[in-house]
């Protein structure tokens, strides 16, 4: 296949000291030529990122885009080394050779079953799902005893996240070829995620996908700096430690996310919405939805008949419970589908790019083939960036297609609960010039 290239490589240069040169390559694999008035030094990719550390310490100028994760994974580098006149100097210079595939030259390749409908299939998943959670939390409602409220309250919070994935992807007009369905069916199964389709069209489908790992742009977990972090207030500082830990991370998309992005956005994003009055409209209608709920479970719960209390922690019980669990699932799946130790994140949109982003910058979490099915191959997340018009039930396919033929920039993690308390340990912080992640007292972890 010819691949399209996205830049030519790019390159620095920089004026070191002439004595520093054999200190830069000193035991590392490295290949030397001359050509012309030029020693041309050729680096093994296992020792780059320890030159590019050496550099950096003689005082070499790298530019942003030329640190971090690529340095780290995979790129090799050649040092051009050329004497200068007054032999106290050498001008060292640099080219990445790192020639990124487009995005027509990703999709071409994209196995073209990929985009066949199984509208059936589609439809019955998001259907049942939706039946799955009603009866849950009808359940959760009539049942009395303590245990068996708290499992069903939790099942039914578990029930609003699968049904919320299978309405992203018909939101995405990916689940059914059926246009009305795929618009009526996401309104479905976001009514008991609280969620608005329009405000979720536009900062997920449209910013998100579109500008994957762009601050500025993606929203979604969009890692502070250290400069960040020391404008922060007391409060602040202590709510973000809070939400790198296992039981906070739902709190993280509640507030940072649903709050602020989905719900309450502020006049910058509401400008634009597809539709203020659609945005209006829906959450009027969420709220309904919201109040009938509480009516179902004040009047008709199992502990109506013991007064105020017994109904206040009912309430509690069965749609505060549940929505917790819904946002710390949804947080659980979405925070390890772009943080990790490899992505890298930009705030420059001249440095990002649609490869290094969704083909890089996307991990693919590997869980056992039920949770992944229970998931509805959302944990196929690559596959999902790369081409979103990609229905859940072909992601498999394209995530195969594709860690068989940029396996070397896919990340592939196995899950696991050690791996994700490693990433919010190791991934707080993040310097973008340096690309790499810190911790929240600002030392490198990566």
């Amino acid at each position: 296949m010819t691949m399209e290239v996205a830049a030519t490589p790019k390159y620095a240069i920089s004026l070191l000291p002439a004595e520093s040169v054999s200190s830069l390559t000193s035991g590392l694999k490295v290949r030397s030529e001359t050509q012309f008035d030029e020693l041309v030094l050729t680096v093994e990719k296992s020792d780059y990122r320890t030159l590019c550390e050496r550099l950096f310490a003689a005082g070499f100028d790298f530019p942003s885009s030329m640190t971090g994760v690529d340095m780290e994974w995979g790129l090799g580098v050649v040092l051009h080394v050329q004497q200068l006149e007054s032999k106290r100097k050498v001008a060292v210079r640099t080219y990445l050779p790192y020639d990124a595939p487009t995005l027509p030259t990703v999709l071409r390749g994209l196995p073209s079953e990929r985009v066949r409908y199984r509208n059936a299939l589609g439809a019955t998943i998001l259907l049942l799902t939706f039946l799955i959670w009603m009866c849950a939390f009808g359940l959760s409602v009539w049942v009395s005893g303590l245990v068996a409220k708290l499992a069903l309250t939790t099942l039914t919070g578990a029930a609003i996240g699968v049904a919320f994935v299978i309405g992203h992807d018909a939101c995405h007009g990916a689940l059914t070829s059926n246009a009305r369905f795929n618009r009526w069916g996401a309104w479905l199964a976001f009514l008991p995620a609280l969620h608005p389709p329009t405000s979720w069209d536009w900062g997920h489908n449209r910013m998100h996908h579109s500008w994957t790992n762009l601050r500025g742009r993606d929203y979604v977990y969009a890692p502070l700096t250290v400069v960040d972090w020391a404008a922060l207030t007391s409060f602040q500082r202590v709510l973000r430690r809070v939400y790198y830990t296992l039981p906070g991370i739902g709190l993280f998309y509640f507030i940072d996310i649903w709050w602020k992005h989905v719900v309450w956005l502020d006049r910058d994003e509401l400008v634009q919405l597809r539709s203020r009055r659609a945005h209006t409209a829906e959450l009027i209608a969420l709220s309904t939805f919201l109040i009938a709920l509480c009516a179902l479970v004040w009047n008709f719960g199992a502990w109506q008949s013991g007064g105020v209390e017994p109904r206040i922690s009912e309430l509690v019980l069965c749609l505060v419970w549940p929505f917790y669990v819904w946002n710390w699932i949804m947080a659980f799946v979405t925070i390890q589908h772009h943080t990790h130790p490899r992505t890298r994140w930009f705030d420059r949109e001249s440095e990002w790019s649609f490869f290094q982003a969704q083909v890089g910058g996307t991990v693919h979490m590997k869980f056992p083939r039920i949770v992944e099915l229970g998931f509805a191959n959302i944990f196929e997340h690559t596959a999902h960036h790369v081409d979103k018009r990609t229905p859940l039930y072909n992601l498999p396919m394209v995530q195969r297609y594709l860690e068989k033929n940029y396996g070397d920039t896919v990340i592939v993690q196995q899950a696991s609960l050690t791996h994700l308390r490693d990433v919010l340990k190791r991934c707080r912080l993040y310097d973008y010039r340096q690309c790499r992640w810190m911790d929240f007292d600002g030392r490198y972890t990566t």
